[in-house]
């Protein structure tokens, strides 16, 4: 793949370009209200997005209703809504309207501090987040649905206390068993939903060029 530059997905200079690992941005949109700073990242994520086919990961993404004003900027660059991932929404998991509201935009819900004790990104605990998930599959939704655990500190690991890498096959998969999610809206949910949405897809240019040749 040809190296992504600012001026290839049309920024000018001075606009803000973030590019991370394999996906087209890890965006931190957590202010309330969203800065116009935020918006510019919004922006060059969603351009990078088209550019390349690599979904776009928020930190946050929004505080409430705010998160719609993303994803609307989202889909007026063109980029796929459904290749977003809201992150860190743990703390939005006992409110299942709300929930439900940003899924029927196609984005997708990470449950990503999971195991944490403590973390200032959750005041939900994991139980009420395995209900939420629960109430979420039988709205027809386990397809949007993925889970982490943001384990980025030495005491997050088991050697020092923490609940360490394994925690939702210990600990969250159980609890989701024992609450009915059978076998395969696990399977799901841990592998063919991270599969489909961290593959790069075809670039929004390359997938017009396919349908006119089509025609």
């Amino acid at each position: 793949m040809k190296a992504v530059t600012p001026a290839s997905i049309g920024l000018a200079p001075g606009d803000l370009f973030i590019l991370s690992g394999g996906r087209a941005a890890a965006v931190h949109i957590e202010r309330n209200p969203l800065t116009s700073n935020e918006m510019k990242s919004v922006r060059a994520s969603a351009r990078a997005s088209r550019a390349t086919g690599a979904a776009i990961t928020f930190h946050v993404g929004g505080f409430m209703e705010e998160t719609f004003k993303v994803i609307d900027a989202i889909a007026a660059e063109g980029a796929d809504v459904g290749r977003v991932i809201m992150g860190h929404s743990n703390s939005i998991a006992a409110n299942v309207p709300f929930m439900r509201r940003l899924l029927e935009r196609g984005v997708y819900i990470q449950f990503d501090t999971l195991g944490r004790v403590g973390s200032r990104l959750g005041g939900v605990d994991d139980g009420k987040v395995a209900l939420g998930i629960v109430e979420l599959i039988k709205a027809g939704y386990g397809d949007r649905i993925l889970l982490s655990q943001d384990v980025c500190h030495k005491i997050e690991l088991k050697k020092y206390g923490g609940t360490g890498y394994s925690y939702v096959l210990e600990f969250v998969v159980p609890e989701l068993t024992r609450l009915g999610v059978t076998a395969e809206q696990i399977h799901k949910i841990l592998v063919e939903n991270p599969l489909c949405v961290l593959t790069f897809a075809a670039p929004a240019a390359l997938r017009a060029t396919a349908a006119a040749d089509r025609q």
